[in-house]
């Protein structure tokens, strides 16, 4: 049966008309709202945060840091500024800190998730039996 005899063949060519005006609607909405509502201005970094001095090290022996560094990771500058200092104390020689980001929780091991499921399956498995 060729394609254009069939009985939905009408039918099927005002859905798509219908989809192609839908989609032709969406893309002028879209551009007429990007003309008519303009981008927020980006943010501006914050500064590089001072450090005080630490104990038996200058401020020049202090890691630098870059400025979109602590900014983009949106961590508070007095962390930064502990880092520098724990960076100084720690490692000898100049340093510089490229980046830095918030630590992630872990979730549980594969191998705890399938330590459950066994001790479930054995549970079943015993609970099922009649001692005797």
């Amino acid at each position: 049966l060729p394609l254009a005899l069939a009985p939905w063949a009408p039918r099927l060519g005002v859905v798509l008309a219908a989809v192609a005006v839908l989609m032709v609607g969406i893309r002028l909405m879209g551009e007429w709202l990007a003309r008519t509502h303009p981008a927020p201005p980006a943010p501006t970094p914050a500064p590089v945060p001072v450090v005080k001095a630490v104990p038996g090290v200058a401020p020049e022996d202090l890691p630098q840091v870059l400025p979109a560094v602590a900014f983009q990771a949106g961590i508070p500058n007095d962390v930064v500024a502990a880092i520098r200092a724990a960076v100084a104390m720690v490692t000898p020689g100049a340093h510089r800190i490229v980046r830095v980001v918030p630590a992630r929780p872990q979730g549980p091991s594969v191998e705890w998730m399938m330590q459950v499921w066994s001790m479930e399956g054995r549970r079943q498995i015993y609970s099922s039996h009649n001692p005797r």
